[in-house]
């Protein structure tokens, strides 16, 4: 196994620029996206409620804010598709300019 590792290696350091670019795209992708699940995993494991029992308890009486049964992913999804429309409204949005001037 170790030795096709190495062979693998071998071959990367021996290739033209290019092909050394599409490994370092390719390799730095697949560690983006196992860094973002680690990160979503430990928040939806660490994160399973907002609020603690005591002060469920508390606050029978009061007006109760509804819990959300959305994972850490679903959030993040949600935040993601927020902002891409916002990004979209400003790159479509048209801009009037209007020049006053003064007369003399």
């Amino acid at each position: 196994m170790f030795k096709n590792l190495k062979k693998i290696i071998q071959n990367v350091q021996t290739a033209d620029e290019a092909k050394k670019k599409r490994w370092l795209f390719v390799l730095s992708a697949i560690t983006m996206i196992l860094v973002i699940g680690f990160w979503a995993f430990y928040l939806n494991k660490t994160i399973t409620s907002l609020r603690s029992p005591e002060t469920a308890e508390s606050a029978d009486n009061q007006p109760s804010i509804q819990d959300s049964k959305e994972s850490a992913w679903q959030t993040f999804l949600t935040g993601f598709e927020t902002l891409t429309s916002q990004i979209k409204e400003l790159i479509t949005a048209t801009r009037n300019i209007s020049i006053e001037t003064n007369p003399k």
